[in-house]
Order: structure tokens, then sequence, then C-alpha cells
């Protein structure tokens, strides 16, 4: 399966300069320095048989088969030919970190030397532990000049270094091409809406999340992961809350079935996580990290809530993506027909917008504009009711929506029931516009407004600095719902400031 946002246009007001250094940091860890580890590797296993290394430690592989209780591994190694059995304990090591660690020896301290003398083959001298030890730190300076396995991501390790430097590197071309071609779409629609900095941020923190994940659903097995999918992953996560309810436009393939459609954002963040989440239960042997992927979505996904609630995202350029190259003509053709009273005209224009683009308040109120401008009463009132259920991206749309209701449902007239009403002050609260929701119940959410509306408001405004706001809604609670629990705990709360202060 395949799902790719392709919903903005490379263009130079939205080149995103820290995706680029990514993409070419990717490629220069690889042409530079990854680029000769197969014949290092190679010559390494080489050595490592001819050394005599690989015979002084397979009685060590063999006992520690057999403390683990791994009787079919053991047997398979003892039914091994001479001659394979360095090549096969040479692959195993790389990645099984109980193993290596088992192996090695020092002989710093005598706990070691005896070990040292257990693990060598029966009858080998004391000699043969001081040679199996050097030829360890041998083993250990050729490694070392091997990048790909030096900073590989072995699973049940936690290695600060390897857990960021393994998303740097990659297995062949086609694993870096594939990488850097997500990399690169996903890096033009968050970088653009997070800005640099934070960008590389939730890069990073998403191949550390994607990493620690891995480790943890690989804890106790042999095995490694490379690659920069899991950080590219947490992009993804991250794209799908930071637009949230925006319709994006991606491309999606699955086998023989694929299209370019427009949906939610927030809708591709469930397809894939259960893409990923299924593929890691079920298909374990196929090479790919698909828990990787699941720990980035993951992390990304959280860390973009984190930033959407803390309001560290740029909104102008979220509420911009929506907008094809042509939309503002369209937009100010519709007002220049509205200047001129050519209302048909502007409201056929404006309708195949709100087709093409759903969801977009500044043109649901255009399209009210237009049905009040014409003295179609039951249209405006209907057009008035579609903005609101449009859930404002930031402060100004809660002010265009505020005045909207202040114009088109005045009190005096029944007010249309519906559940659009606490969805505008469970959106305008998490905006934190606490005057806009205190406005909002007591006027066009008076009837049923509770005691746990008005008391979670109190506590917004305590949350956000506003003392004399909280205290002054704590006494609303207080006289408007008196036998309410919320009641006792705001006389609870108001006794304690009074006492404090």
């Amino acid at each position: 399966m395949l799902i790719l946002p392709l919903h903005r246009p490379l263009t130079r007001a939205t080149f995103p300069f820290v995706t680029a250094v990514l993409i070419m940091l990717n490629i220069a860890v690889f042409a530079l320095f990854q680029s000769g580890d197969g014949a290092r590797l190679a010559a390494t296993q080489e050595w490592y048989a001819r050394s005599g290394l690989a015979a002084l430690e397979w009685p060590g592989y063999l006992a520690h088969l057999e403390t683990l209780d791994l009787t079919q591994q053991q047997e398979q190694a003892l039914a091994l030919p001479e001659d394979e059995r360095a090549a096969a304990l040479f692959m195993a090591r790389l990645t099984d970190v109980r193993l290596d660690a088992a192996l090695r020896i020092s002989t710093a301290t005598e706990e070691h030397t005896s070990q040292a003398r257990a693990l060598t083959p029966a009858g080998s001298k004391d000699a043969d532990a001081a040679q199996l030890s050097r030829l360890q730190a041998e083993y250990d300076r050729r490694m070392a000049q091997i990048p790909t396995w030096r900073f590989l991501q072995r699973h049940s390790e936690l290695d600060p270094v390897r857990l960021l430097a393994h998303a740097f590197l990659h297995g062949d071309v086609m694993h870096l091409l594939g990488n850097m071609f997500f990399l690169a779409a996903l890096g033009l629609l968050v970088e653009g809406a997070l800005g640099p900095w934070r960008f590389a941020l939730l890069y990073l923190l998403g191949a550390a999340g994607a990493g620690l994940f891995s480790a943890a659903w690989n804890w106790g097995t042999p095995g490694g992961g490379l690659g920069a999918s899991g950080a590219i992953a947490a992009l993804m996560g991250a794209f799908c809350v930071l637009w949230g309810t925006r319709p994006v436009r991606f491309f999606w393939w699955f086998f023989v079935l694929f299209d370019y459609v427009r949906k939610p954002a927030i809708w591709l963040l469930p397809a894939w996580v259960g893409w990923e989440a299924l593929n890691m239960l079920f298909n374990r042997g196929t090479g790919v990290g698909f828990d990787a992927h699941l720990g980035g979505l993951l992390t990304g996904a959280l860390a973009g809530w984190a930033l959407v609630r803390s309001g560290q995202v740029r909104h102008d350029f979220l509420d911009d993506a929506d907008v094809p190259p042509d939309v503002e003509k369209v937009l100010v053709q519709a007002r220049e027909w509205l200047g001129r009273m050519q209302l048909p005209e502007a409201d056929a224009l404006l309708a195949e917008l709100d087709e093409a683009l759903p969801g977009r308040l500044d043109v649901a109120l255009l399209r009210h504009r237009v049905a009040l401008l014409g003295g179609n009463a039951t249209a405006a009132r209907q057009r008035a009711l579609r903005a609101l259920e449009i859930d404002a991206a930031h402060a100004g749309e809660v002010a265009r929506q505020l005045a909207l209701l202040e114009e088109a449902l005045p009190l005096e007239r029944p007010i249309p029931p519906g559940a659009w009403r606490q969805q505008l002050r469970r959106r305008w609260m998490a905006l934190g516009c606490h005057a806009e929701v205190e406005r909002l119940l007591e006027r066009w959410l008076a009837d049923d407004a509770s005691a746990t509306h008005w008391f979670e408001l109190a506590l917004r405004r305590h949350g956000a600095g506003d003392e004399a706001g909280f205290h002054r809604l704590l006494r609303i609670v207080q006289q408007r719902f008196p036998l309410a629990p919320e009641a006792a705990k705001a006389r609870f709360l108001l006794e304690q400031a009074t006492g404090t202060a």
C-alpha cells in the first residue's frame, strides 16, 4: 500500500531548506562513508576465519546458546561443516548484542581471565586467553572502520549515538532513493507548517522514537535496523495531526487500485498506523522495519499534537496549503461580483469552489453573504450554520465565527438546535479563545450550559494566568449551580485563594 500526500507545489517561497540539507546529508553519508562497507565487511569476515578468532570463540558461542536454552540453534550450529562455522558465527555476532557481549573477553581482572579460560577450546593453554583478547581488540578496530555496522541500531541495545545515527544509513541505492523521495514529499509539507528548526527537531525526535520502539519490540532477539524511514514515518504522523480536518490531496495505490483524491488529513493516520501494525505482527520476516515505522508514526503524531496545542505551527502556511494557485483569483472575482451585486454569478463561482475545497471558512462566509444580500433568509440561515460547523483554525477565524453568530443568530430569534454549539465551544476552548467561549456560554448556550462547562472554562482561565477571570468564573459556578458538585469545588478554590491572599 502506498499513500503519498501531494498537496503543495514546490516554489521558491515554499522551498524546504532543512529537508534539502537532510537529503544531501543522507546521500553524502551513503556515497562517502558507506560505499566501501561491503568490501570492508567481506575483508573482515575473511580475516575473522583466517586469524583463528572464530575457532577461539566457537566454544563460547555454543556455551551461549546452551545458557539461553536455544536447543534448536545449538543443534544447527553443531551440524555445520567446520569450514562454514566462521562465516556463521561472524554473521551471528554482527547484530546479536547478547552474543557479542558473551564473547567479549578482557584480561584486566582475574574473573575475566577465568572466563577466558572457560571459553577457549579444551586443552588450550593460558596463552590462548591472551591471544583471544588481542584478536578481539583487532576485530573491534576493523569493525570500527565500517560505518554501517558501527552505527547500526541493534536490537536489545540502547546506544544514544546509534539511536540517531542509524537514521542516516541505508542498505543500498534503492533503499536510499525510496526514502529520499518520501522525505522530499513530506518535508515540503511539514517543514512549511513548523519552520526549519522545529522541523529538524521533529526529524531527530522521530528517528529516536522509531529506534526506541523497535528496540522495545525486538528486545532479546538478534537483529538491527537502519534507514531514514522511521524518522520519515514521524513526519507522516505529524502531517496528519498538523493538518487535522483540513482536506488534503494525496495519491493512494493498493495492488492494482489507485486514485488521486482529497480527504481530511487526519483520516490518513489510522490507515498508516493500521497498515504498519498489521505488517509488524504478521510480516516479521520481510526485512522491512515495520516496527520502526509504527514507532515513528506514533512519535510524530504525539509531537504534532503537542505542537498544535502549544501554538507552534504556522497557520498561514496550513491555511494557504489548501489553496491551489488560482483560488485567490477566484475569490477576488467573487468579491468583485458581490460588489457589483452580480449575485447569481458570485454564488455559482463560490459553489464550485466550496465543492472543490470543502471546509474553508472564508468561502462559507462569502456564500452566507451572497444569500443575505439576495434576501434569501432561509438559505442565509442554512449557510450560517454550515460556516459555524467548520472548525476554526486560529483566533482570527474564531472572531469571524463570533461575528457571524451575532449577525445571523440574534437571541431574539429561536436558536437552531444541533451539535454545532457544543462543537464551537470545544474548538474555541482548544484554541484558547476564553472570552469568546464565555460569550458563547452566556448567550447561545445559556439553555444547556452546565456547571461542568463553566468550571472547565474557569480552570482554563487559571491555566492561562488570568486569576481575576478564574475567580469571577468560580463565583458564577457557585451562584448559578449551587447544588452541582462543581459549586463545592468552586467554593473550596475561592476559600483557598482568599486564605492565600
